[in-house]
């Protein structure tokens, strides 16, 4: 099968182009993988350092959020070095990564910290970072799912939040400040934004892809594909 993108096709399937593109995904894959793993230790480390400097229960909460979600980094990066990537990972690992992320912010208005939920920008970069890195998997659905997903969740988030804080005036609005409607609907024309540029890189990606291996005025593939893949056999 083929999927069309902006005015050329991504082939998908049993084709030899679309078995680059299944590769192409599993490469991104792994490098996510590497790249979730390495910045949830380092984020570790250093939400290790804070809560020992000042104990703090927003501190503590976060840092409990991503011991977990270093520990799914680590079992992600595991399988795809040992080539146990399955293109149903993509959705997996993205959809994972954004569910984290709202996992964090419920847990902070569960615990009495909706101000913190709804204000933190930190916390919402990440919902940015995980929509960005779909791009990696070379997959319009995978970018349409992750970020369809963040916009549904920070909406609830949002929602919770915001009912949390009117019911119960809580102590962090001292460094978080209040919690605006219009802040929050803001945030989620970000997301559908961010959404909208990762698609525009995939179908960018998709045109150079297809440039690069086919033939302009026959559409078969050329010897660049054919170089590529004779070394992928060697290897």
């Amino acid at each position: 099968g083929q999927q069309l993108v902006g005015h050329c096709r991504v082939p998908r399937g049993r084709g030899a182009a679309g078995r680059a593109y299944v590769r192409a995904g599993a490469a991104g894959g792994f490098v996510g993988a590497k790249v979730r793993g390495g910045c949830g230790l380092g984020v570790v480390c250093v939400s290790v350092i804070s809560v020992l400097r000042v104990p703090r229960q927003e501190r503590a909460i976060a840092l409990g959020v991503t011991l977990v979600a270093t520990f799914l980094a680590v079992l992600s990066y595991a399988a795809a070095r040992r080539q146990l990537w399955h293109h149903s990972l993509s959705f997996v690992t993205s959809l994972g990564d954004v569910t984290m992320v709202s996992l964090a912010h419920a847990v902070y208005i569960a615990e009495g910290m909706p101000a913190i939920a709804a204000n933190s920008r930190t916390n919402f970069f990440l919902y940015a970072l995980a929509i960005g890195a779909t791009a990696l998997r070379f997959d319009l659905r995978v970018c349409i799912a992750a970020g369809t997903v963040a916009v549904v969740q920070y909406a609830g988030i949002a929602l919770w939040a915001n009912a949390a804080w009117l019911a119960s005036r809580t102590p962090d609005l001292s460094g978080y400040g209040q919690i605006d409607s219009g802040a929050q609907v803001g945030r989620l024309i970000v997301l559908v934004a961010m959404t909208w540029l990762t698609m525009a890189v995939v179908r960018q990606s998709a045109r150079l892809r297809l440039a690069s291996t086919h033939d302009p005025l026959t559409s078969l593939l050329n010897r660049r594909y054919f170089d590529e893949r004779f070394a992928e056999e060697l290897e």
